[in-house]
């Protein structure tokens, strides 16, 4: 319709009123650009040129047919949704159908309603209560913490553009919202430093900083952007714990040994044929004392008159180990 006003009056010489729906319909043209019609992509707004109005009225109502397939697909996409879906359900759906109607990449907000509106308007209004949030300190904050959030690296280079080119919203300013907040008291901001004698319960659990426009309130809905979030914990001056260890239950037999090698050669290195060398004596030698005297005498007759030597008596009381208590 804009197109054909424009074409109409540069056919008949009006040049203001040509003038006049040209830019009419190059609005229309951005906004359905935005909508996702790539084809709607229009010039420089001051090039206008009459010669072009039948191409330029071929191309609004290509963009109208576009815009009127989208738009069925979006009545047709909200009939099929169930009627009893709701919640995250029903946004994932909506969201869903956007995407398929306009463009993949769209991103889709939900508006938020706070069940907690009031406690968060109280800590809004009371901010002035916190400890050590100077605007000053929180900036500070803002610089610190950027170096190792890439989210809030970005949000801050938004910021200094922001000054950099004057933008309307350059003083726009964190807002700290500190939950539970306690009206009318003083109390420490957990993103700053407080003394390491404050009690838990002084300090709350929650943090928020929050980019607002001027006109907010807690009680609204709205929506927004989660750059970054993150727990962080506050250990305590002093606190009782314990350590425990894995180990094996004790039982009556004896401790395990500890092995004691002297190396072969005075004054010489340990070298690792000496030091296995060791270890398979010992292991000999454990084996050749499980040996007893009843054993020597029923498989080694020609053993038994000689072996052993030294005889220690084995006692039942004893368990059968040698008693070395001789006198």
């Amino acid at each position: 319709i804009a197109a054909t006003a424009w074409a109409t009056a540069y056919q008949a010489g009006q040049t203001l009123a040509g003038r006049t729906n040209w830019l009419a319909l190059h609005e229309v043209f951005f906004q359905a650009w935005r909508l996702g019609v790539a084809d709607a992509a229009n010039g420089n707004v001051a090039d206008f040129d009459p010669e072009n109005s039948l191409l330029i009225v071929e191309k609004a109502e290509i963009t109208a047919q576009d815009l009127e397939k989208r738009h069925q697909k979006l009545v047709e996409g909200l009939a099929e949704m169930p009627a009893d879906l709701s919640g995250e359900a029903r946004f994932q759906h909506l969201e869903d159908l956007v995407k398929t109607v306009f463009d993949p990449t769209w991103k889709v907000f939900a508006a938020i309603e706070l069940e907690n509106a009031t406690a968060v308007e109280n800590a809004l209004a009371g901010r002035q209560l916190l400890e050590n949030a100077s605007t000053a300190a929180v900036e500070i904050w803002l610089q610190e913490a950027a170096l190792v959030r890439k989210a809030l690296r970005s949000y801050r280079r938004t910021t200094l553009l922001r000054e950099a080119f004057q933008t309307a919203d350059v003083n726009q300013e964190l807002q700290l919202v500190q939950i539970p907040f306690r009206s009318g008291q003083k109390q420490p901001w957990v993103g700053g430093p407080f003394d390491a004698d404050t009690t838990p319960e002084r300090l709350a659990f929650a943090s928020l900083a929050l980019e607002t426009p001027a006109n907010f309130t807690p009680q609204m809905a709205f929506t927004g952007l989660l750059l970054d979030e993150w727990p962080e914990f506050v250990p305590s001056k002093t606190i009782q714990t314990g350590v425990a260890f894995h180990y094996d239950q004790p039982n009556t037999q004896p401790p395990q040994a500890i092995l004691l090698a002297v190396a072969p050669i005075e004054g010489g290195n340990w070298q690792w044929e000496h030091l296995l060398g060791a270890v398979k004596d010992a292991l000999e030698m454990a084996q050749k004392r499980l040996v007893t005297l009843q054993e020597v005498e029923n498989n080694h007759q020609g053993l038994s008159q000689v072996l052993p030597l030294i005889a220690l008596p084995f006692t039942p009381e004893n368990n059968q180990t040698p008693n070395v208590e001789l006198f």
